[in-house]
């Protein structure tokens, strides 16, 4: 009975364990565009007004999101070294393809181009940023139930 038991807890455990992983994977993409947004913000207000160069920017750009901390770090490479390259994490290929092209577009037009680019690439990433909201409030909290009970589940059909 005692080594049921312990399956039963282990199965429970597992599963909510895997509810709060599907979770925080939907809080890290609400986080990462959130900041992204916030940083298409920041260079265009700067853009509008000072026209600080982007290196500077970016190492003045302060984020709590580890991924897009990474993202900035290998763009600010990519300027120094020629080459558009960012890693994946939990972004699909679009949305990372997007993202790299709107960073490595930045400094390429003249001002008031740049200026109309960075709207609309906010636009899109407040888009992105509202949906990634709307499905962490739909299934962040329904993940870490249903795989409770779905430990729970398993572990009444290992009993």
């Amino acid at each position: 009975m005692g080594v049921r038991l312990l399956l039963f807890l282990l199965s429970t455990a597992v599963g909510a364990f895997a509810g709060d992983l599907y979770r925080r994977y939907l809080a890290e993409r609400r986080r990462y565009f959130g900041e992204y947004r916030r940083f298409l913000r920041y260079v265009g207000s700067d853009l509008g007004f000072r026209r600080t160069d982007i290196m500077t920017l970016t190492g003045g750009f302060e984020t709590a999101d580890a991924l897009f901390k990474k993202h900035l770090s290998e763009y600010a490479d990519g300027l120094k070294s020629g080459v558009a390259r960012l890693s994946g994490g939990y972004l699909s290929r679009e949305e990372l393809e997007t993202v790299k092209s709107t960073l490595f577009s930045i400094g390429r037009v003249d001002a008031e181009t740049q200026i109309a680019e960075l709207k609309a690439a906010e636009s899109d990433a407040d888009e992105r940023f509202r949906a990634a909201e709307r499905k962490y409030l739909k299934y962040g909290v329904t993940a870490v139930k249903l795989g409770l009970l779905g430990g729970i589940g398993l572990g009444i059909l290992l009993l």
